[in-house]
């Protein structure tokens, strides 16, 4: 088996990797993101040999500014999740975390966080939340069937990040 190749018909190096970036919008309040309700076109793919490569974003938000702040631990960030899940989701019998990351969300409100503007109005701010998915076994799931497990539902739920 030969090495991959590139479009370009060289191979791969070590250091060629690139990452795509999918913007899209969390959801506000906390609500879970479907996936089908983001279909998003803005992306960008970045090098970190090449640089930006290409970007797709209908409005490229323009940089003005940042504020450094702490952010809740993420034990504490679990913790927050948990007690949510229980209270949104009282009928879920057993639910497991099956991960848990730092993510930005786009505010309603002016806050103390990396703002942005788009043209000449001021959209608001990003702010940092953890992100912890869960899966959930509910009360119609059979605990007989072992492919139950693959089909179990997930639900992402947001935790402001900031102290």
């Amino acid at each position: 088996m030969s090495a991959p190749h590139n479009q370009a018909g060289g191979e791969w190096r070590e250091g060629d990797d690139a990452y795509l970036i999918v913007y899209r919008d969390l959801s506000w309040n906390n609500q879970p993101v479907q996936i089908s309700e983001y279909a998003s076109c803005n992306y960008a793919i970045y090098s970190p040999r090449y640089g930006l490569i290409d970007m797709l974003i209908q409005y490229p938000p323009e940089y003005i500014g940042e504020t450094q702040c702490t952010i809740i631990s993420e034990e504490e960030a679990l913790k927050k999740a948990k007690i949510k899940f229980k209270k949104d989701f009282e009928d879920v019998e057993t639910m497991q975390v099956l991960s848990s990351e730092v993510v930005y969300s786009l505010d309603s409100d002016s806050g103390t966080n990396t703002a942005y503007e788009y043209g000449d109005e001021r959209e608001g701010t990003f702010s940092p939340y953890w992100k912890v998915t869960f899966s959930m076994a509910s009360m119609f799931s059979d605990v007989s069937d072992k492919s139950a497990e693959q089909k179990q539902p997930v639900v992402d739920i947001l935790v402001p990040a900031i102290k």
